[in-house]
């Protein structure tokens, strides 16, 4: 029985990083001026999640119109979604009341959050940080005069009377906390309808940061961080709370490396937890089974011991226990496989620390250590064990400087031919013998770098959608490929200050966009791994068609999907057929867009500029051809 509830639970999950992606892209929609219809944006996820979907929808919506000076009614939606009548009903109304609430207070809704402006007692100064329903920022407390950090709704979720309760609620809960290695929450209310909590302000960044940006960790240090996190969560457990959103991007570093616990966002005591719906909470990657199974009543400490568990075994062998492209394939190997022994990554990894790591990792709660203490107690064993060994002296002999040099001399040959083998098919032309464009998916790399018939497919989209095809046709001279979600496919790197790229593209049908993207590069940022800019052209949705869209995307770090982070320029083109061949050229360096050309007509009169970004230079950077809904044949591609 209780089997057969639990998979009832986990068919109804949500995807909330899906949903997410989706609304910000009916928002860069409607702020490019068109009106997107929210219709076409349900057809995009399960019939499970559609009510979500549609209540995340209407608000976004209500939000835009009534900031464009609209005055959206309930009768507008109950016609065009009857069956949803009943929860549009009891959301509208909530909406209303958080309205009157906000516009009644000190300070009106509807204003985003700025630098030097005050949000209850508290001046603002910088933005810290975004996730998917709150923000954090740098502020100043006047009265203890000291710098804190304010983390409140997002403005667009902040018309949720639920969700303001709770916030509070959490912080007063949240305050009781105490521990060296936790972050302090030091105040909690309401401004402007929007609630926010205010902790300690910690200046050494986030591990998630260390983790990505910094060289290699230590063994000493990663077992030094993972035993003080634990301590942490020891100490919380026995004051009745239990994180259940443990990550990377939860882990802070004060002035002096320290590690403190942040972030309890989605903590609950054991008390509050009880009344909870099931549901998934937690992030996919550090999320433990009965989380994944969307079993969020079963969650105890044992939790949040998994969690811990997937940041030791990511600390010592620098990867995570499973590896996805998306969530789903993820959730199925957290579900049905073993992680890989850390031992098999790194040899060097001592068995006691490879032990008690996958211990953590059990699928079954009832197999992990029974507390965090456990944990505690292993890591100072191995510690004091540690000390007590006796420094390891190396000696070479004679015999052995001698095997060495062999070793090297060995090591450069195998160089050389590596080198060789890599080299030698880019010198080849069509026709030549050896590696031809009919061998593998398609040609070698040509002499400039470029590699646009056998590139690397960076992303295949979200929901585990793959390109279904995608090859080289060498009979043809083009690149085909099928790409129901946004797909990327890299084709060289960049070695310039400006690049310009021309391609030419068919398209296969009325549908679907494409084109190119460029500065494809490593970002520091907690939801996402890497970031581009891209051209499309074509029919974004059924409502918007032949269009030129300039966008900013981040593809998220575990799903893998790109995400629209900013439509930058829109404009409308002529197409003379659903089948058209789209000549595109377009030349950029690291700030701005100078040329977009379609079909040898130029679209710009003053370059774009585009967005603040990791990086200032298009050096080193990825680029390469995109497509988005349908099916493409790049006939031609090149770089400058």
């Amino acid at each position: 029985m209780h089997t057969d509830r639990a998979n009832s639970q986990s068919t109804r999950l949500i995807d909330l990083s899906l949903i997410d992606s989706i609304c910000d892209s009916f928002e860069s929609t409607w702020r490019s001026g068109s009106k997107p219809k929210i219709e076409d944006y349900l057809a995009q996820v399960e019939e499970a999640s559609a009510a979500q979907l549609l209540v995340e929808l209407i608000l976004l919506e209500f939000n835009l119109r009534r900031d464009s000076g609209d005055v959206p009614k309930i009768e507008d939606y109950v016609v065009r979604f009857p069956k949803h009548e009943a929860l549009l009903r009891e959301k509208f109304s909530e909406i209303q009341q958080a309205t009157i609430d906000a516009t009644s207070a000190p300070r009106s809704y509807g204003l985003e959050l700025r630098p030097g402006e005050l949000f209850g007692r508290y001046q603002l100064l910088s933005p810290l940080g975004r996730g998917g329903f709150g923000e954090v920022w740098r502020a100043r407390d006047p009265v203890l005069n000291r710098e804190v950090a304010v983390k409140t709704l997002r403005l667009d979720k902040s018309t949720n009377p639920e969700l303001n309760h709770n916030l509070v609620k959490e912080g007063q809960h949240l305050a009781r906390l105490s521990h060296e290695h936790i972050v302090k929450v030091l105040d909690a209310g309401i401004s402007g309808g929007r609630a926010f909590l205010v902790s300690e302000l910690k200046e050494g960044g986030t591990l998630a940061k260390r983790i990505k940006d910094g060289p290699p960790i230590e063994r000493h240090t990663a077992v030094h961080w993972v035993l003080d996190m634990a301590r942490a969560l020891q100490s919380a457990h026995e004051q009745g709370f239990i994180h259940r959103d443990l990550k990377p991007g939860n882990i802070l570093f004060d002035g002096k490396g320290n590690i403190c616990v942040a972030d309890f966002g989605l903590a609950a005591s054991e008390y509050d937890q009880l009344g909870e719906p099931s549901g998934m909470m937690g992030t996919w990657a550090y999320a433990p089974p009965e989380q994944i199974r969307g079993d969020a009543r079963l969650a105890d400490p044992r939790s949040d011991i998994y969690s811990l568990g997937v940041m030791f075994y990511q600390l010592l062998t620098g990867r995570l226990p499973y590896v996805a492209q998306t969530t789903v394939q993820y959730k199925q190997q957290v579900l049905e496989r073993e992680p890989r022994p850390l031992r098999s990554i790194n040899a060097e990894i001592p068995s006691e620390l490879e032990q008690l790591c996958l211990k953590c990792l059990r699928k079954e709660i009832s197999q992990r250590p029974g507390s965090a203490q456990e944990v505690v107690e292993s890591l100072q064993t191995w510690i004091e064990h540690q000390a007590q060994q006796p420094a390891a002296v190396i000696t070479i002999s004679s015999d052995r400087k001698g095997a060495t040099a062999i070793w090297w001399a060995a090591a450069a040959l195998a160089l050389v031919a590596v080198t060789a083998a890599f080299a030698i098919p880019g010198m080849l032309r069509d026709g030549d013998s050896g590696l031809g464009a009919n061998q593998g998916v398609g040609a070698g790399p040509t002499d400039d770098g470029l590699n646009w018939q056998n590139p690397e497919v960076v992303v295949w989209g979200a929901r585990n959608v793959d390109v279904d095809r995608h090859f080289f046709d060498a009979d043809r001279d083009w690149y085909e490929f099928d790409a129901e979600a946004q797909s990327l496919f890299k084709a060289g790197i960049c070695e310039t200050d400006v690049l310009t790229l021309d391609t030419t593209i068919q398209f296969d049908g009325p549908t679907g966009t494409a084109g190119v993207f460029w500065g494809l590069n490593r970002v520091v940022d907690e939801q996402f791994d890497q970031q581009c800019f891209c051209i499309q052209i074509g029919q974004l949705t059924s409502a918007v068609e032949n269009v030129t869209v300039v966008r900013e995307y981040g593809i998220a770090i575990l799903a893998g999907h790109p995400k629209v982070m900013a439509d930058l320029y829109v404009t409308h083109f002529d197409r003379e057929s659903n089948n058209d061949t789209i000549q595109l050229r377009v030349r950029v360096d690291a700030t701005s867009i100078q040329e977009i050309t379609v079909n040898g007509k130029s679209l710009l009169t003053v370059p774009i500029e585009l967005s603040k970004h990791d990086w200032y230079s298009l050096k080193e950077s990825g680029y390469g051809f995109t497509g988005h809904g349908g099916t493409f044949y790049v006939e031609a591609f090149s770089a400058e």
